[in-house]
């Protein structure tokens, strides 16, 4: 091999390390935080759609959040909309009746919202006898997961107003004391975007798809260089 040679390949080496390290923080951090601006404007176009059809706003409920989280997180991780088969249990006890929407692929909080108005079933549940709703809107790998949780607490103001989530005994004592649990109201259902997601491709591919290229760059001017050193000592 050249000198040329080994220093094409030695450059080109080190620029392959790199793009790899890049695209292990990518992969690190493909699934980026919840954007409170877009859940804020989720919780606003819900209370709006519920003042139009003459009924009183939900409060958000910081225990409810949570629950809408981990589900938005889970269905990132696996790739797949579906609903959680465990919010009854998993939202403070008490509760009258609960629903949830989820959705995949919307740009923004106000797109989401638009997309779950538009679907009957989904409305049902924003125009839903409900006192409380969390929300989660999680970017990840190029694209969002959103989620509604919704909850009746009858005549517990309190527990729609909670700022921050009471852990352990505090958690039972907010939620309200009535034992009998209606079934959840009206349905849960699910929605896909209708709108283009905000991107249908991860950057972790386009990365995976640059490294692979410049490793084929490489092997190829290494070969090159090979085969004019041998014809020079021809």
């Amino acid at each position: 091999m050249t000198t040329t040679s080994v220093s094409l390949a030695r450059r080109s080496l080190t620029a392959l390390l790199a793009l790899i390290a890049g695209l292990a923080l990518v992969a690190v951090s493909a699934a980026g935080p919840a954007r409170a601006a877009d859940t804020d404007d989720i919780l606003s176009g819900l209370n709006s759609a519920r003042g139009t059809a003459g009924l009183a706003p939900v409060v958000r409920d910081s225990r409810l959040d949570t629950v809408a989280l981990d589900w938005a997180k889970r269905m990132a991780a696996a790739g797949t909309l579906s609903h959680n088969p465990d919010v009854g249990t998993q939202i403070p006890s008490g509760w009258n009746g609960y629903g949830e929407n989820v959705a995949h692929g919307f740009a923004t909080g106000d797109d989401v919202t638009a997309g779950w108005t538009a679907s009957p079933d989904h409305y049902a549940n924003m125009v839903g006898a409900y006192t409380s709703v969390g929300i989660a809107f999680l970017p990840a790998d190029g694209s969002t997961w959103a989620v509604e949780v919704f909850a009746d607490y009858a005549g517990t103001a309190a527990v729609a107003t909670v700022e921050t989530a009471p852990t352990g005994d505090a958690a039972a004592e907010v939620a309200p004391t009535q034992t009998s649990a209606a079934t959840p109201a009206p349905g849960e259902i699910v929605v896909t975007a209708t709108a283009e997601p905000a991107s249908s491709v991860s950057p972790v591919v386009y990365l995976a798809a640059a490294a692979v290229l410049l490793v084929l760059l490489v092997i190829g001017a290494t070969t090159l260089n090979r085969r004019r050193g041998r014809r020079g000592r021809a």
